[in-house]
C-alpha cells in the first residue's frame, strides 16, 4: 500500500506551575492511507469561501419627480432607482411620512412589495437587483397669502430632483429655480422639494358687465374607447378624450350606472379618484406650455349577467360636458358569439385607428369597430348575439 508522510508539527508551551508533556516529540511523523489523504484534501477544498456582506442592505441611488401645477396642487410622476444589495429581507424607504401626499398608482415590479409606511411609501424585498419604477403622485399645495407651496419629501438619495412643467400664463413660480427649456428644475432644500407659485390674474374691468368668452371653445375633438367584456359578465372600458381648451378649464364626464371608475389620468399622469362614483370633475390644461390639447384617460369596469347561448349586449360609455367631435370605439366580445348590432347610437364602423393608451390590457375576444359624429347626448351600442356553429359541429 502507497503511503505519504504527514509531519505534524506540535508546539508545547507551559505557564508558571504547570507542565505539559506533548504527546510526541519534536520530530514525530505518521503514515495515514491514500484514501485518508485525498478525503482530507477533498474535505478542506470544498470549504466555501467567507464572503463579506455589503455594510448596507440597500442604496436609494435616485428620486427625480416629474412635476406639474394645476391649480391648486402638484400632480407627478416619481421615477425611483433602487438597488438591493443582499438576499436578506429589506424595507426601503422611498417617501417619508406626509399625510397630505396622496398615492395615485404603483407599478407591478417582480420582486418587490410596495407598503404604506405610516403616510410615506416603502418597498419591502430580498431579491438582490437593480430596479426602476415610477409612482404617481397627488398633493395639494398650502396656501400662504398670495402664493401657493406643495413640498415633496423623498427618502435620502443620491439624487434628489424635480422637474417642474407649468403654464407660464396662469402662474409664477417663487423662489429659487434652474430653467431647462420649458421646465424648471428644482433641488432639494433641507431634504424636502419644495416649490411655491402664484397665480396670475388679470384685474377686472369695472365696464365689464359680463365675462368674456374664451377664444377657444372648450371641446373634445375625439374620443376612443376600448371595452372588454367575458363570458362571466365582466367588463373593463378604457375611454381617451382628447380635449381642445384654452388655458384651465373644469371638465366633467357622467358616468353611467352600474360602472365603477377605477384609474384617472390628465396627460398622461395619475388622478386620485374622486368620492362621488357617478360623476367626475377635473381641473385641465394643456399637456404643453403653448398648447390648447389635454387628455383625458378613464377606466372603468362593470359587472353584469353572465351571457348564454344567446341574448343581447348593450355596451354604454361616458358623457362628457363638452360636445364630441367624432367617437371611436373597439369592442372586443368572447369568440364563441357571432354578433349583430342592434341599434344604438354608435353604429358599425371600419375605422380602425391605432390609438396610444395610458393603461395597458390585454384585448382577447372577437373585435367590432362602431362610431359616431357629432356627439352631445350619452353615447351606446346594441347587439344581439348567438353562439357562433360555423365550424363548430359535424354533419
Amino acid at each position: 500500500m502507497l503511503k505519504i508522510l504527514v509531519v505534524v508539527l506540535l508546539s508545547t508551551s507551559a505557564t508558571a506551575g504547570e507542565e505539559r508533556m506533548s504527546i510526541f516529540g519534536p520530530d514525530a511523523d505518521a503514515t495515514l492511507p491514500l484514501d485518508d489523504v485525498l478525503r482530507l484534501v477533498r474535505d478542506a477544498g470544498e470549504k466555501e469561501p467567507t464572503v463579506a456582506q455589503p455594510p448596507v442592505g440597500y442604496s436609494l441611488l435616485e428620486v427625480d419627480i416629474d412635476g406639474r401645477i394645476i391649480g391648486d396642487a402638484l400632480e407627478a410622476t416619481a421615477t425611483v432607482q433602487l438597488s438591493i444589495l443582499t438576499n436578506t429581507w429589506q424595507q426601503a424607504t422611498i417617501l417619508r411620512a406626509d399625510a397630505a401626499l396622496e398615492i395615485t398608482e404603483l407599478p407591478q415590479v417582480d420582486g418587490l412589495y410596495f407598503i404604506r409606511q405610516g403616510s410615506g411609501l416603502a418597498v419591502v424585498t430580498r431579491t438582490p437587483g437593480n430596479y426602476r419604477f415610477t409612482v404617481g403622485l397627488f398633493k395639494k399645495a398650502v396656501t400662504r397669502g398670495v402664493a401657493m407651496e406643495v413640498a415633496v419629501d423623498p427618502a435620502t438619495a443620491a439624487i434628489r430632483r424635480l422637474r417642474l412643467n407649468y403654464d407660464a400664463a396662469l402662474f409664477e413660480i417663487l423662489g429659487g429655480a434652474r430653467r431647462d427649456g420649458e421646465a424648471f428644475v428644482i433641488a432639494a432644500h433641507e431634504g424636502a422639494l419644495s416649490v411655491a407659485w402664484k397665480p396670475l390674474h388679470t384685474a377686472p374691468r369695472i365696464q365689464q358687465a359680463v365675462e368674456a368668452r374664451p377664444l377657444v371653445e372648450p371641446t373634445v375633438t375625439s374620443a376612443d374607447a376600448v371595452v372588454v367584456a367575458t363570458l362571466d359578465g365582466r367588463r373593463v372600458s378604457r375611454c381617451l378624450y382628447t380635449l381642445r381648451l384654452q388655458g384651465e378649464q373644469t371638465a366633467e364626464f357622467a358616468l353611467p350606472e352600474g360602472q365603477s371608475l377605477r384609474k384617472v389620468y390628465v396627460n398622461g399622469m395619475a388622478r386620485p379618484l374622486p368620492a362621488d362614483a357617478r360623476k367626475l370633475s377635473l381641473r385641465v390644461t394643456p399637456g404643453r406650455q403653448g398648447d390648447q390639447f389635454a387628455r383625458v384617460e378613464l377606466v372603468l369596469i362593470e359587472q353584469t349577467p353572465p351571457l348564454t347561448l344567446a341574448g343581447r349586449i348593450a355596451v354604454r360609455l361616458p358623457q362628457p360636458g363638452w360636445g364630441i367631435n367624432t367617437l371611436r370605439a373597439q369592442l372586443f366580445f368572447p369568440e364563441v358569439f357571432d354578433y349583430h348590432w342592434r341599434g344604438g347610437s354608435l353604429a358599425p364602423s371600419d375605422s380602425d385607428e391605432a390609438v396610444e393608451f395610458t393603461y395597458r390590457m390585454p384585448t382577447p375576444g372577437k373585435r367590432l369597430h362602431v362610431a359616431q359624429e357629432l356627439v352631445n347626448a350619452p353615447a351606446d351600442a346594441v347587439f344581439d348575439y348567438t353562439v357562433a356553429l360555423d365550424g363548430n359541429y359535424f354533419e
